[in-house]
């Protein structure tokens, strides 16, 4: 297939490209084969809508992040205390929360 004019020009093979590359992973993302009603219905911009809302998912990563950030200290008093039952001494729990501060966890 010529790529440089002839029936398809550079900028067409491309765009062909990407779309049969957006419709493949259609199919593998959501588990339907490019021969169902349902995925025949899709138009361009349900297809580049629902690629764009799994890229701006956010990962595990940034839930766990966000978790963090949004909830309480990870080392309250009450914690400090069951630690101590336990038979950690205060010297560990000191250095449990600078090593819990340093990895910006708490």
């Amino acid at each position: 297939m010529k790529t440089s004019g002839g029936v398809f020009g550079r900028a067409d093979l491309t765009e062909a490209i990407k779309e049969e590359a957006l419709d493949l992973w259609i199919c593998h993302h959501f588990r339907v084969l490019p021969t169902s009603r349902e995925f025949k219905k899709l138009t361009d911009y349900q297809k580049v809508f629902l690629l764009q809302g799994y890229l701006e998912q956010p990962t595990s990563e940034e839930i766990r992040y966000s978790y963090l950030s949004e909830t309480r200290s990870l080392v309250t008093d009450e914690d400090e205390a069951a630690f101590r039952e336990v038979g950690f001494t205060t010297e560990q729990i000191k250095r449990m929360r600078e090593q819990l501060a340093e990895a910006g966890m708490t």
